[in-house]
């Protein structure tokens, strides 16, 4: 029992040797303090040659120091953060980014071992080298990179690599087609690109074909469907006085292929619209009798249906010469009301009760009695107008009359009754077929302006026409 007592004591003082031993070591080991970071900023950046000119200047290009410099390499992944507006009338597109690049310049670099085992510190852009990317379709005056070099600070690597991600809100120029509103696709891009430095001085990399969405925030009205990023290389001639000689200008393009979510417009202007055009329809089955209510309807239909379409001008875009089609479909159910009010102005007519002349035999047939004709087809010889006209001819065969003989005379009151019938009769047939015709008409055009919803394959196809065709001398890095 002592030997195991004595062995645990043995064991539980080695420990705590073991231990202090590690705390003394690791106090006695250096760390980087602000000295040392102060001192390898000021070996870097302020250090002199034998002439006193500082060795460093961040407005020289790091090609390197052999013989046959070669270009530099920037290596660039963009980052989308979010969208923040689509605005129709200036068809302009503000997005926020981050933009990753790093490159190599060999007189950042430095032996860890010398300082402490400092791998890497962080230094205001303005006191490094960048790539001087300038934003070509700028749709406001934030097109320049170096307005924003106070704010991201870049990071050096002990082995000369320079990495630096700043974020941008960039407002650019995107041409809209607006011919599918509300089921549109838009195809967008940024074109960032140097203004000075040719492809044989710095030579632009994509470190992916797209653009990182892992920190993208979703809009409610834009879905981001697609992106893609390109490498443009193109000839251009160079600054005085050697601007016979070409040389080639590089560029990124970065794409985006936008839809829009149509569940707001349709649920605030299509169905609302379609609800009054289904009210307007139903003005067809209200008895003869009741014309000028009839008529009052769909004139108050007429003016809901106007001033709502001023209403909804405010949400539709105008900032595209093409007539969208949503425009077309509220113009169509605006014609079809008023087709419906011309109806009523007609079948006012017809139901005046001061007709003296009977309907012609082939319109009533055609309308009413005929075997093959609308009457059949809508069953008027089931309704109580017709049973009204066939006893108010059955009576007049009673009193021995002939219809022929009964117009000649000057009494005129029972060819008033039966004309009126039968011109009751020929407008109940018209209101049933103008009826079936307008909801076939309306049906036809809201079916129409959902087919559009489907066209998917084939706005996403001129969209990817519109990204390959729009890139000169494309090369994809």
């Amino acid at each position: 029992m002592s030997d195991i007592l004595i062995i645990r004591s043995f064991i539980i003082k080695f420990i705590g040797i073991i231990t202090l031993l590690s705390q003394i070591t690791l106090c006695s080991s250096k760390s980087p303090d602000h000295q040392t970071y102060t001192k390898l900023f000021n070996d870097l950046f302020s250090a002199k040659d034998v002439n006193g000119n500082k060795i460093y200047n961040p407005e020289v290009l790091p090609i390197g120091k052999s013989d046959t410099p070669s270009p530099v390499d920037v290596n660039a992944l963009l980052y989308a953060n979010q969208l923040l507006d689509f605005n129709h009338e200036t068809q302009a597109l503000s997005m926020v980014f981050w933009l990753t690049m790093d490159w190599k310049d060999e007189r950042l670099a430095w032996n860890p071992a010398d300082y402490n085992g400092i791998n890497e510190t962080q230094v205001r852009p303005n006191n490094v080298w960048v790539p001087d990317l300038q934003l070509y379709n700028a749709a406001d005056d934030n097109f320049r990179f170096g307005d924003l070099t106070e704010q991201v600070m870049a990071v050096l690597s002990y082995d000369g690599t320079v990495s630096w991600f700043p974020m941008v809100p960039y407002t650019f120029s995107c041409r809209m087609n607006l011919h599918y509103f509300p089921f549109d696709y838009q195809t967008c891009y940024i074109k960032l690109g140097t203004w000075i430095y040719g492809a044989d001085t710095m030579n632009l990399k994509l470190k992916s074909d797209k653009v990182n969405l892992n920190f993208f925030t979703k809009s409610n009205t834009w879905h981001l469907v697609e992106n893609y990023a390109l490498v443009n290389e193109i000839s251009a001639p160079r600054y005085p006085p050697n601007e016979n000689q070409l040389f080639t200008l590089q560029d990124m393009k970065f794409f985006f292929i936008l839809k829009r979510n149509p569940v707001q417009y349709i649920i605030n202007i299509v169905v609302t619209c379609i609800f009054f055009s289904i009210i307007c329809a139903f003005s067809f089955i209200l008895p003869f009798t009741v014309n000028s209510d009839r008529l009052s309807l769909s004139l108050s239909i007429v003016i809901s249906v106007s001033v709502y379409q001023l209403v909804a001008m405010d949400v539709i875009p105008t900032g595209s010469d093409e007539i969208t089609i949503l425009s077309w479909f509220l113009t169509l159910l605006v014609f079809l009301i008023m087709i419906s009010v011309l109806v009523t102005l007609f079948s006012m007519v017809l139901n005046d009760q001061t007709h003296l002349k009977l309907v012609p035999e082939w319109i009533f047939k055609f309308l009413v009695e005929g075997k093959y004709g609308i009457g059949r087809l809508f069953r008027i010889n089931k309704c109580d107008t017709y049973h009204c006209y066939l006893r108010r001819l059955k009576l007049t065969e009673e009193q021995n009359q002939e219809l022929d003989e009964l117009i000649l005379q000057e009494d005129c009151e029972i060819i008033k009754v039966i004309a009126g019938l039968q011109w009751n009769l020929v407008t109940i047939s018209i209101d049933r077929l103008s009826m079936v015709l307008y909801f076939i008409v309306m049906l036809g055009s809201i079916i129409w302006l959902l087919l559009y919803q489907d066209l998917d394959s084939f706005q996403m196809k001129a969209a990817y026409e519109r990204i390959f065709n729009d890139v000169d001398g494309l090369k994809l890095r």
